[in-house]
């Protein structure tokens, strides 16, 4: 008994800690990349979750997640993933559960967020990003 308790409680200070560096991370807010044939969007909330949407004629990508942080990475951990095209009229959709882990090393430099990753998926581009809002 004694020893799960202090696991527990071993378990909850780092937990505490992982939400104070994301709570004071400066990467949480949304951010925005306008290219010339789509925007996207990264969003780090202060309780931990994530979103990736981007937008391009007619279609949107969207990853969903938790994220943590450290001095130079963020660590997404998705865990669904949609799908919509808008053409022609016409609506496609598509949602699915995944498990998949982005390691995406960043830099902020003049207010401007800069995220470099091979494992991100194509439609998300890795570059520089401007604040949208805290």
């Amino acid at each position: 008994m004694k020893k799960r308790l202090c696991v527990l409680l071993l378990s909850l200070c780092c937990l505490g800690g992982l939400f104070a560096q994301i709570k004071n991370s400066p990467v949480v807010g949304e951010w925005i990349y306008r290219g010339k044939n789509e925007t996207c969007e990264l969003e780090f909330d202060r309780d931990g979750d994530a979103t990736i949407e981007v937008y391009s004629a007619g279609t949107k990508f969207e990853w969903e997640g938790t994220w943590t942080v450290s001095n130079d990475e963020i660590v997404f951990n998705v865990n669904r993933v949609e799908f919509e095209n808008k053409s022609f009229g016409q609506k496609e959709e598509r949602k699915a559960k995944t498990s998949q882990i982005f390691r995406i090393t960043f830099s902020i430099v003049n207010g401007k967020l800069t995220i470099t990753c091979p494992d991100l998926p194509q439609e998300i581009t890795s570059g520089l990003y401007e604040r949208y809002y805290d």
